[in-house]
């Protein structure tokens, strides 16, 4: 694994995938920059890895769509996770005790607790850059507009990203919801109280407020 839980780089999710999505995005006619990613760009896109891919290793098909997802070779809404997925393999996995399914989804939420924050704070620092960014373009009048272009469309880009990262943050909190109440309809255990307990607390964690769509531009 590479940095921020991230596979180590590979030619299919570095270029093949990203190459896919360039393409498609064009299609739709969303923009995409030219520029080189910056240091906190970088960084951003690398924090929001674990928040985007399905929380089990054996989820091998939402990891697929959640690649598509990341990469936007299909849109944000078209991409959306069987909720029911990720307690269909809790259950079929041979667990020792019933217990240790509400650890594990204890232990999944928790670690999105964890991952969120340091999420959101990448995004702020992403965000005030961007704000310079965005008023060096008045600084700059000889800017051509190829470079207009492509720095507003890193700041949308920047944008839709965090977008797409708060989208997954509610389907995952809906995906553990209905996680625990199967598990406490098939497998009742006392360990159950940690599970709730993270649960109410990451739901508090994200908020009720809904992702707000970035700003759309058509690129020329």
């Amino acid at each position: 694994m590479g940095d921020f839980e991230r596979p180590k780089p590979s030619v299919l999710s570095d270029d093949v995938l990203p190459f896919g999505g360039e393409l498609a995005s064009k299609y739709r006619k969303e923009p995409r920059s030219k520029f080189p990613f910056t240091d906190n760009e970088r960084e951003l896109r690398d924090r929001a890895w674990s928040l985007l891919m399905p929380q089990l290793e054996k989820q091998f098909f939402m990891g697929w769509l959640a690649e598509i997802r990341r990469t936007r070779i299909l849109t944000v809404e078209k991409t959306v996770p069987k909720r029911g997925d990720y307690v269909r393999e809790l259950l079929t996995e041979d667990f020792r005790s019933s217990g240790a399914r509400f650890a594990r989804l204890e232990m999944d939420i928790q670690n999105d607790r964890v991952r969120y924050p340091l999420f959101v704070q990448s995004a702020n620092v992403v965000a005030s850059f961007d704000r310079v960014r965005e008023r060096s373009l008045a600084e700059v009048p000889d800017a051509s507009d190829e470079e207009v272009q492509s720095a507003l469309a890193r700041i949308e880009e920047n944008r839709w990203l965090v977008y797409a990262v708060q989208t997954s943050m509610r389907e995952r909190v809906d995906i553990y919801r209905y996680a625990f109440q199967r598990l406490m309809m098939q497998t009742p255990d006392a360990t159950a109280v940690g599970a709730e307990r993270a649960l109410l607390a990451l739901e508090a964690d994200i908020g009720v407020l809904p992702a707000q769509m970035p700003m759309k531009l058509v690129s020329k």
